[in-house]
C-alpha cells in the first residue's frame, strides 16, 4: 500500500516547479540566445489599415519566436524615408541608413498596395549577411492583427526572409474538430482535416473532440517538405466501479503536518495567482489598441506617460482607454511578484512544517481517510484530515 507522504512529496515537487518557472534567469540563461530585430511598420499609400495589421503581426511572430528577440522602439517605414531623404523604396545606403537609426542591424521592412479584393506586396529582411524578400498576397478584408489567417501569412513571410523555411503538415484525424499546435490557439478542422505551414523541428499536437479521447502526438517538420499526419481519436468509455475506501496510511498524520499541508496548499494558490497575474500584464501588452497607440509614440518617448498625459495621434485610439491599460498592468506586474514571492515562502513553510515533524508523539497525530466514487456519470475523491 503506498503510503500517504508520496502524495505530498509530488505536491511540494509541483510547488517547487512552479516556483522556478516565475524566477527568471535559471533555465533560460542556458538556451541560445536571441537575436535582436527591428520590424518596420510596413508602407502602402492604398491599403493602410491591412499594412498596420500585417505589421502588428510580424511582431507578434518575432514574440512567438524561438531565435528573435524584438528591439525597442516602433519605427514606420514612410517616417524613416522621409526624415533621411531617401525614395520611397530605400537602396543600400538608405538601409544602412536605417539600420543606424533603429539601432539594430537586422530589420523586416515592406511594401503594400490593393488590388482589388486582394492586397499584395514585398517583404523585406536587411543583415549584414544581406538582403532577402517574398511576396505576399491575400485577402484585403484580413484587417485584424490577431486574426490567425493574417498571422500565418505573417509567419510564413518571416520564416521564408529569414532563412527558415516552413514544411507542410497536412493532417486527417478522424472524428477530431480542434487541434492544438504547441499550446497555441486551438484551430478547427474541417470534415476532419487542415493543413498548416509550420517551422522545421518538432511540434506537439493534440486532438480533441466532445464524447471522444483526447489525443497527442509528436512531429517531426521538415523545412520545405511535406509531412501527413493520420489518426483516428477512440470514442470515450462509461461505466465503471463505485465502492468507498478507507485508506490506513500507517502512522498518522500530526497538527503540525496537517497544518504544513494547509500552507503548502495556501503557497500553490498564491503561485496559481502569479501566474494569472502575469497573463493579464501580457494581455495588455499584446492588445491590438494598446500597439496602435505604441506605434505612434515618438523613440525614447513613455507609452503611458504620453497616455496620462492625454496625448493624441492621428489612426491611433484615446488616450483615456490606453492610460487605463497602462493602470492594469501595472497593478498586476506587481501582484504577479508579491503573489509569487509569498507563495515560495508559503509552499517552504508548509514542507519545514510537514517533514520537520517526525518526533511528535504517537497521541498528537490522526489518521486521514480516502473515500472515493466512480460511476457512469462521473466520481469523486474526498480526503478527511482530522486535527
Amino acid at each position: 500500500m503506498l503510503r500517504f507522504r508520496s502524495l505530498f512529496l509530488a505536491l511540494l515537487s509541483l510547488i517547487v516547479l512552479l516556483g522556478v518557472t516565475l524566477v527568471p534567469g535559471t533555465a533560460a540563461a542556458q538556451a541560445k540566445p536571441k537575436q535582436k530585430i527591428q520590424v518596420l511598420t510596413v508602407y502602402s499609400n492604398s491599403a493602410y489599415t491591412q499594412a498596420e495589421a500585417l505589421s502588428i503581426a510580424l511582431k507578434r511572430v518575432v514574440d512567438r519566436s524561438r531565435d528573435w528577440t524584438l528591439g525597442k522602439g516602433d519605427f514606420s517605414l514612410e517616417v524613416l524615408t522621409a526624415a533621411l531623404g531617401c525614395e520611397e523604396v530605400p537602396d543600400a545606403a538608405c538601409l544602412k541608413k536605417i539600420a543606424k537609426q533603429v539601432d539594430s542591424e537586422r530589420f523586416v521592412w515592406g511594401q503594400l498596395e490593393k488590388q482589388g479584393t486582394q492586397v499584395t506586396g514585398t517583404i523585406h529582411f536587411e543583415s549584414p549577411e544581406g538582403s532577402k524578400q517574398t511576396s505576399v498576397s491575400y485577402s484585403e478584408n484580413l484587417t485584424d492583427a490577431s486574426d490567425e489567417a493574417l498571422l500565418q501569412v505573417a509567419q510564413v513571410a518571416f520564416l521564408e526572409i529569414t532563412g527558415a523555411a516552413p514544411g507542410k503538415l497536412k493532417i486527417t484525424a478522424e472524428h477530431a474538430q480542434t487541434v492544438i499546435v504547441d499550446d497555441e490557439a486551438a484551430r478547427q478542422l474541417t470534415n476532419g482535416g487542415i493543413e498548416l505551414d509550420l517551422p522545421g523541428g518538432e511540434h506537439q499536437l493534440t486532438f480533441s473532440a466532445p464524447g471522444y479521447a483526447s489525443e497527442t502526438r509528436t512531429v517531426q517538420v521538415v523545412a520545405g517538405q511535406l509531412v501527413e499526419v493520420k489518426l483516428s481519436l477512440r470514442q470515450a468509455t462509461g461505466g465503471g466501479v463505485e465502492g468507498s475506501i478507507g485508506a490506513d496510511t500507517g502512522r498518522g498524520l500530526s497538527t503540525r503536518q496537517v497544518i504544513g499541508i494547509g500552507t503548502m496548499g495556501v503557497g500553490a494558490v498564491l503561485l496559481a495567482g502569479s501566474v494569472y497575474s502575469a497573463l493579464q500584464v501580457s494581455g495588455v501588452n499584446n492588445d491590438q489598441d494598446f500597439d496602435r497607440y505604441r506605434a505612434s509614440v515618438a523613440q525614447g518617448e513613455d507609452v503611458c506617460e504620453r497616455a496620462k498625459a492625454g496625448r493624441r495621434y492621428p489612426s491611433a485610439p484615446d488616450p483615456s482607454g490606453i492610460a487605463d491599460q497602462c493602470s492594469k498592468a501595472s497593478t498586476f506586474q506587481t501582484l504577479q511578484w508579491v503573489f509569487a514571492g509569498a507563495g515560495v515562502v508559503a509552499g517552504g513553510v508548509g514542507a519545514y512544517l510537514f517533514f520537520g515533524a517526525e518526533d511528535e508523539p504517537a497521541s498528537a497525530r490522526r489518521k486521514p481517510r480516502i473515500d472515493t466514487r466512480v460511476g457512469s456519470g462521473g466520481g469523486y475523491m474526498s480526503l478527511s484530515l482530522p486535527f
